[in-house]
């Protein structure tokens, strides 16, 4: 007997919120209490009833190594058929460019316009977006973000060497 393949489903933006969302969620109670954000990377499905998280791991990021690692992990789980979305959860510095402006040299951390924040990475097997929720310290706090389609971002999470949600 053999299945019927079906096509990937694609991601609504509703249910790239209700992944935002319960990425937020989670997030947001870790940084009240305080602590650090530890990189995840949460797979699942999304129906009518909401999300069915299917795996939550903590992804190791030290290094560039485990960097590149984690981005070709989160690449082939988004292609399991069982699977409708991956995201990566982790804390990161980020810099807005203004339009027309040339991209910052160099590392993120010696930048003095760089922002924290804790980054949504979110694919589909079609899309991928990243959601910038900005983080304060002193009372730790996050900030939502929010789903932005029109954004484009650049560096190794990117699908492309430049994706635009």
């Amino acid at each position: 007997m053999t299945k019927e393949r079906t096509l990937p489903k694609s991601l609504t933006e509703q249910e790239f919120q209700l992944i935002a969302d319960h990425c937020y969620d989670v997030t947001r109670k870790v940084v009240r209490k305080g602590k650090s954000v530890t990189p995840v990377i949460i797979a699942g499905t999304v129906a009518e009833h909401g999300l069915n998280v299917k795996l939550s791991i903590a992804a190791p990021m030290e290094n560039d190594s485990d960097k590149d690692n984690v981005t070709r992990l989160m690449q082939a789980l988004v292609q399991n058929p069982d699977l409708d979305f991956v995201a990566m959860v982790c804390e990161a510095w980020f810099v807005r460019v203004k339009k027309d402006s040339r991209l910052p040299e160099g590392s993120l951390a010696d930048h003095p316009d760089r922002e924290e924040m804790v980054g949504f990475n979110i694919m589909s097997k079609d899309c991928q977006i990243v959601v910038i929720n900005p983080l304060r310290r002193k009372p730790s706090r996050l900030i939502r973000g929010k789903l932005d389609f029109s954004i484009r971002f650049t560096g190794r999470m990117a699908r492309e060497p430049e994706t635009r949600n």
